[in-house]
């Protein structure tokens, strides 16, 4: 009987060959198994008259496949994804408003049909073939080399390994095109900060750079395609989900636990806990950013003045169709630029499904305004009324506001004109107050305060939700609490406000639990001694959101608002512990 068993070395090299279930099993069992006479022509044990082992194992295998290519391959399917075409094409002709004579009816149409069949075959091909080859040698482990479960269970493992490995290649091939696709013939250069994700990872994270090249666009520091260390320039993207990842030191995360370039949560991380292997980034030696600007190169360490460069230390620079491959099976690609702060709002229309989609090719050139009018159709269509236009737009402001004005002139309830502003208001807060110019911001602020008119009784909790510049901004209430953040002046004003009113409290409560000591009843004094403690909670609280907020902007404060933050510490200090 063959030694069954595999060593690291052999593992090793064979997740490193991205191979097929039979693939595998060939190259490891194919030279022993032919070995292998049988006893007779017809086995007792299978029931398949085969020379030996490795043409039993094939002839299950054979069978197996053409089972399983019927599951694959069944009119049941075909008829599935014809449907699927169907309402595809349907939905690309309501929007540009084809003509009836120009569409293709795809359930008569051949070409349409060959596309599908094609599509069935190269996923059934791998399908079918990992599910028989797997059940043939489960057959062959089980019945015949009587193998234990868990060995069993160990190769199979070893063997899908390699095969996800290439349908993990084929999902690449797929986001890189999509990718590409996305970012246009005109690019956006990568910058410090910009937003990166992996296809398996959990979490939102942010390109990085410890010394920059001394290349900025909008102060900004240009990267180039060697900026692809990991712990430098990339970092863990949470809890990875890859099938074909090797991690072994697992954790749990908060879902939803996204942050900005500073460190503050976009959201408030959700209640749900993610557990599973930790995010460790690797790529090969040789590896580095995919798809650069070759036009555009960045010296390593560029000085102003500089005139001669060593052409050895230029790169190419990376932009939004630049991407990174794992060792771990991920593709790692830009979600932003990093030209504008990162937002992780997603407008309901970005699944506008007909820019750039090769699945519904047009077969004419549409303008600017009939693509316009396809889109706005489309969300009309699809979305209910959602305005079709990004936060921070003038489109944005008018289409809401005409909203507002027909539901008051329709006489609409309260519940439903509330609904208006406040979908208008939390898109809004959600893309972000501080990444629109001022007029932008200004409109969005006066259309709170319209809402705010229109509803005096919930006046106080509309100015809550929307004070800050971002809805639930940082997952601690500090930044609302202040209305601002500590690169802005008006953060100080808040906290020093707040310092000084809370002294004064503390103060006369001071004398007015002296004046009930001096009464000698414990009730009174008992009373005044927990109107304290509460107060020092109280006061504790906001200078602890004080805290927090500052040390979260360390190293992009300047010393005046250095000096600022002394102040107000000093403040939160006076009559401390008394």
């Amino acid at each position: 009987m063959p030694n069954i068993e595999v060593n690291a070395t052999d593992e090793e090299e064979n997740k490193e060959e991205h191979i097929s279930v039979y693939e595998y099993i060939e190259k490891n069992y194919k030279e022993d198994w032919l070995k292998e006479k049988t006893p007779c022509e017809n086995l007792a044990d299978l029931g398949i008259t085969s020379a030996n082992r490795w043409e039993q194992f094939e002839s299950l295998y054979r069978s197996n496949y053409v089972d399983y290519s019927a599951i694959y391959m069944s009119d049941a399917e075909f008829q599935l994804r014809l449907v699927r075409k169907y309402q595809e094409k349907e939905e690309y002709y309501q929007t540009y408003n084809i003509p009836a004579e120009e569409r293709i009816d795809v359930f008569t149409d051949e070409a349409t049909h060959e596309k599908i069949w094609k599509e069935m075959e190269a996923c059934a091909q791998i399908q079918a073939g990992d599910s028989a080859a797997l059940a043939a040698f489960e057959a062959i482990g089980e019945g015949v080399l009587q193998m234990e479960h868990e060995d069993r269970a160990a190769i199979s493992e070893a063997a899908l390994d390699g095969s996800n490995k290439q349908k993990n290649e084929m999902t690449q091939e797929a986001l890189e095109e999509a990718l590409k696709s996305k970012a246009g013939d005109d690019p956006e250069y990568l910058v410090r900060g910009a937003a990166l994700k992996c296809q398996y990872g959990s979490h939102t994270r942010y390109l990085d750079m410890y010394e920059t090249h001394g290349v900025y666009l909008n102060d900004k520091p240009v990267m180039h395609k060697k900026d692809c260390e990991v712990g430098k320039n990339i970092m863990p993207f949470g809890i990875c989900t890859s099938p074909v990842h090797n991690l072994n030191e697992t954790g749990s995360l908060f879902a939803g636990a996204d942050v900005d370039q500073k460190g503050n949560y976009l959201q408030a991380p959700e209640d749900i806990v993610m557990t599973g292997f930790l995010c460790k980034p690797e790529f090969e030696d040789k590896s580095c950013w995919e798809n650069c600007k070759s036009e555009t190169k960045i010296a390593q360490t560029a000085t102003k003045g500089m005139k001669k460069i060593n052409e050895g230390d230029c790169y190419e620079a990376i932009t939004t169709a630049s991407y990174l491959i794992c060792k771990h099976g991920g593709l790692i690609y830009p979600v932003s630029s990093g030209q504008l702060d990162y937002s992780n709002y997603v407008a309901p229309f970005q699944n506008y499904p007909f820019i750039n989609d090769e699945n519904n090719v047009k077969d004419r050139e549409f303008s600017e305004e009939e693509e316009q009018a396809a889109f706005e159709r489309w969300c009309e269509n699809n979305l209910s009324g959602t305005c079709p236009y990004y936060p921070g737009t003038d489109e944005y402001l008018e289409w809401h506001q005409e909203k507002i004005d027909g539901l008051v002139a329709d006489d609409a309830s309260d519940k439903k004109l509330k609904a208006a502003y406040e979908e208008c208001l939390d898109n809004a807060y959600w893309y972000g107050l501080d990444r629109m110019n001022a007029e932008a911001r200004s409109g969005i602020e006066e259309m709170r305060e319209k809402y705010k008119e229109a509803f005096p009784n919930d006046a106080d909790d509309i100015q809550g939700r929307y004070s800050g510049e971002r809805l639930d901004y940082g997952y601690n209430t500090q930044k609302n609490l202040a209305g601002a953040t500590p690169e802005e002046n008006s953060f100080y004003h808040y906290y020093t406000r707040q310092a000084e009113e809370l002294n004064v409290r503390q103060e006369e409560l001071k004398e007015q639990l002296a004046e009930a000591n001096s009464t000698g009843d414990q009730t009174i004094v008992a009373a005044a001694a927990n109107r304290m403690r509460e107060f020092r909670e109280e006061k504790e609280n906001i200078y602890g959101y004080f805290v927090r907020e500052v040390e979260r902007y360390d190293g992009y404060l300047d010393e005046e608002q250095k000096r600022q933050i002394q102040k107000i510490k000093n403040l939160f200090g006076e009559g401390a512990g008394q």
